[in-house]
């Protein structure tokens, strides 16, 4: 079954849950609400399109596997 998806909902919340962590090998990244740096220092600035378009990329994130990665 495919999900469906509502390409006019608004997505445009801010995804921090205030647990700012930076992912340790890189730091390029928040473990915690999994947008990119530049993503957070932007998020004034972006228009509710593309803050859309990074919360439905967190989503999917989401959804992956960890188990069908091809490294560990």
């Amino acid at each position: 079954m495919t999900e469906q998806i509502n390409v006019d909902e608004d997505l445009s919340h801010n995804p921090c849950n205030g647990a700012c962590v930076a992912d340790p090998t890189w730091g390029e990244y928040c473990l915690g609400c999994k947008r990119f740096v530049m993503e957070i220092m932007n998020w004034e600035y972006y228009s509710n399109k593309e803050k859309t378009q990074i919360n439905r990329r967190i989503q999917d994130l989401l959804r992956e596997d960890p188990n069908d990665y091809p490294y560990k």
